[in-house]
């Protein structure tokens, strides 16, 4: 009998949920067994593995999908063998089962694209699979399986309690968008009762004066006053004691339904961020198998340990940290952690430790990942920050120990190491220190030669209402995060500096770039109207700070931040807006976005049409890609962010223009006609004129021989586009250009 289309969707909803469930439980016993354990313990994780296994195959078979059906037989007959002691779960066996996994998942998203032929390599897959079991127990033992189901129902009424309700992402965002609209308007409340708390002060101090007067008056002119205007005073005064009565009420009733409405919407609110919070497993556990990956393909053994998975952290915080994170580990195992060899010589176990710790403090989680490793060497960062000229040796003398390993998270640091198969996008540690920066957190490195280091950053536990500087410029209200917000200042204009042909300001004895806000967000430009004195607000980001002149500082204010809709899903300068307490919109401006805007601007502070002291070049980028498409979205991604933009078709055009103009960066694909992104990296970088020319490859070949070769031709970064993301091009170019 065909099922109903819509509850067969449903259906194949549910088990790609439970499919990612149980490959995970499955995936965690693999790299279980790889540890030394005891035999029941052993057996334990064996027998979870082959319940998974076996559910697998029930539930695919129930929706159709006779390949996944297959392999989850094949891993349930092998995960039978090792229990029974007829085969052992070795390296390579369970590297196989590891991909069969993997396989697995490309299988179910196929089915769900409507690819019903097989995917190409299941048979062969399959074929490895028996070759396998032929030394050992190739059919699972029936009773076993009966077992494993009647454990199963026997467990359901059980768990029956326990179980999570299921629900769509979507949906819950719908319910936390009212929840804000909610707390939006207790916000707005909170500034109608202030001004009727003005008002109800406003008539009371009047009503005080008349009736003061009013006897005086009365006796200066009781013979000269007409009765009329003599009742209407005394009415006056009633009518004013009236209203201010009623001032007053109303006053305590707005008082008493802004409570309440505060306590229901924090209440709602609460109960939705919670819906939200995630144990922070969820994340950690995932990355198991990428460091045994990982460590297996660099020739290293790895002990890893993770404490404090079951703090609850917020879900859109979790899916910011994923990718520095991942950054962090592979960092760890490529650069920290020695090969067995050179453990063993030092005297240190054969397997690197690299224990990963979650811990919360107060509305805060702290996530660590710690390395047993080389350490880094602080006389090495500071050499390496000579010779990439971002710092000068004075400023290195005046630096302390902390300050010269913290020069790690300067984009441009270490750029000749970034392309590695384990680093990823080339995607530096400054940009680890960015995205921590966008959620509110940091980022603190410790680290002692030959010892190991321990990274840790440090978030919100949930992303909730945030507080915001509220700013005036140009006669338009912004609000900044006041996570991002370092200092406010009002300094006088003859405090001003000039420092390397641009304005700044003195914070903590140190100079800061000096910009007006207007002049960045090209509101026009003009003088304060603060006459010889500057507000300034001094906004931090990482790393950089810019202090930035505004007309006036309006005070810091609860806010509900929402993100902008489509078409505007990337406004420069712009994180989304927040509801004002008469009912318009204040934009809330990006930190990260608003200084690299101002530092690449050579405007002057303050003064009205007066061109800054030092001029900036504006950097000029090439962009070679054969498809159009390609070719200028970049163009357009680059010139939004105020690059000038030349572009090539292929790499032979792209290397005469190299010779022929004057380049900062060159941004190039592979595949191209004439001359190939591969050789025209090679031949910028072997040529001695054009040698220190970055260069960035964005390439849809993503094998590991394809970034090996773009590492050994000599290409500073490598992006994957099927992981392009405009923000991730930006980040990376950031790295060598401004």
């Amino acid at each position: 009998m065909e099922l109903d289309p819509e509850f067969a969707r449903q259906l194949l909803e549910t088990f790609e949920i439970e499919l990612d469930e149980l490959s995970q439980a499955i995936t965690e016993g693999l790299l279980e067994l790889e540890k030394k354990h005891g035999k029941n313990e052993r057996q334990q994780i064996l027998h979870g593995m082959f319940r998974a296994a076996h559910n697998i195959k029930g539930a695919a078979k129930g929706v159709g999908i006779e390949a996944v059906a297959d392999m989850s037989h094949r891993l349930e007959s092998i995960f039978s063998a090792f229990k029974k002691g007829s085969l052992a779960p070795d390296q390579w066996i369970i590297t196989l089962c590891l991909e069969t996994l993997d396989l697995m998942q490309e299988s179910m998203q196929a089915f769900i694209k409507d690819e019903k032929s097989l995917l190409p390599g299941v048979r062969e897959l399959c074929a490895r699979l028996d070759r396998a079991l032929s030394d050992g127990e190739a059919v699972p033992d029936g009773n076993m399986a009966r077992h494993a189901m009647q454990n199963g129902k026997r467990g359901a009424p059980k768990n029956a309690a326990n179980m999570l309700l299921r629900v769509a992402t979507d949906k819950l965002n719908e319910i936390e968008d009212h929840a804000e609209e909610l707390q939006a308007i207790k916000i707005a409340l909170d500034d109608e009762l202030a001004r009727v708390r003005l008002l109800h002060g406003g008539m009371d101090t009047f009503a005080r004066r008349w009736l003061a007067a009013l006897p005086l008056l009365k006796r200066r002119d009781a013979g000269n006053m007409p009765e009329e205007i003599r009742e209407l005073f005394v009415h006056g005064v009633d009518t004013i004691t009236s209203l201010d009565g009623m001032a007053a009420e109303i006053r305590k009733a707005m008082h008493v339904s802004r409570g309440q409405l505060g306590r229901l919407s924090t209440a709602l609110h609460g109960d939705l961020r919670r819906l939200q919070l995630m144990p922070a497993a969820t994340l950690l556990r995932p990355l198991a198998r990428m460091i045994r990956d990982t460590a297996r393909k660099l020739g290293k053994k790895i002990d890893l340990q993770i404490t404090g998975e079951d703090i609850s952290v917020d879900r859109a915080v979790l899916d910011h940290l994923h990718d520095p994170l991942i950054h962090l580990i592979r960092n760890a195992i490529d650069h920290g952690i020695e090969t067995p060899e050179e453990r063993l010589a030092q005297g240190k176990p054969e397997a690197g430790r690299l224990v990963l710790r979650v811990r919360s403090e107060g509305n805060q989680v702290l996530i660590a990942v710690e390395d047993d490793g080389r350490g880094i060497d602080g006389g090495k960062v500071a050499a390496a920050a000579l010779e990439r000229q971002l710092a000068s040796q004075e400023e290195l003398g005046r630096m302390s120990r902390e300050e010269v390993l913290h020069l790690v998270f300067m984009p441009g640091f270490s750029t000749r190491n970034v392309v590695t198969d384990t680093s990823g996008r080339g995607v530096g540690m400054d940009v680890v220190q960015t995205n921590l920066a966008m959620l509110g957190g940091n980022i603190r490195l410790d680290t002692a030669v030959g010892k190991g280091t321990t990274v840790t950053m440090r978030v919100p536990l949930t992303l909730a209402t945030e507080h915001g500087l509220v700013v005036r410029t140009s006669g338009t209200q912004f609000a900044i995060p006041a996570t991002c917000i370092d200092r406010v200042m009002y300094i006088a204009k003859h405090e001003v500096v000039e420092v390397e042909g641009t304005q700044a300001v003195l914070v903590g004895g140190n100079p800061v770039p000096l910009r007006s806000l207007a002049n960045v967000l090209e509101l026009g430009h003009g003088e304060t109207e603060n006459g010889d004195n500057l507000s300034v607000a001094v906004v931090r980001n990482g790393w950089r700070s810019v202090a930035f002149v505004v007309d006036d500082i309006e005070g810091e204010r609860e806010m509900v931040i929402k993100p902008l809709r489509p078409p505007l899903l990337s406004v420069r300068n712009v994180k989304g807006g927040t509801l004002s307490g008469s009912g318009g919109i204040i934009m809330v401006l990006d930190a990260s976005d608003l200084i690299a805007s101002a530092l690449g601007k050579g405007a002057s502070a303050y003064a009205a049409g007066r061109p800054a002291t030092g001029k900036t070049r504006q950097s000029h980028v090439l962009v070679v890609d054969d498809s159009v498409t390609t070719r200028m979205l970049e163009k357009n991604i680059l010139e939004t962010r105020g690059f000038k933009v030349t572009v090539a078709v292929d790499g032979r055009e792209a290397w005469d223009l190299v010779q022929a103009r004057e380049f900062d960066l060159v941004v190039t694909d592979v595949e191209m006609p004439e001359m190939d992104g591969f050789a025209l990296t090679e031949r910028i970088k072997k040529s001695e004129k054009y040698a220190m020319l970055p260069v960035i490859i964005v390439s849809s070949r993503n094998k590991e021989e394809d970034r090996l070769t773009g590492i050994k031709v000599g290409a500073d970064a490598y992006i994957v586009k099927d992981q392009f993301e405009t923000r991730i091009l930006l980040d990376v170019i950031g790295q060598f250009v401004r």
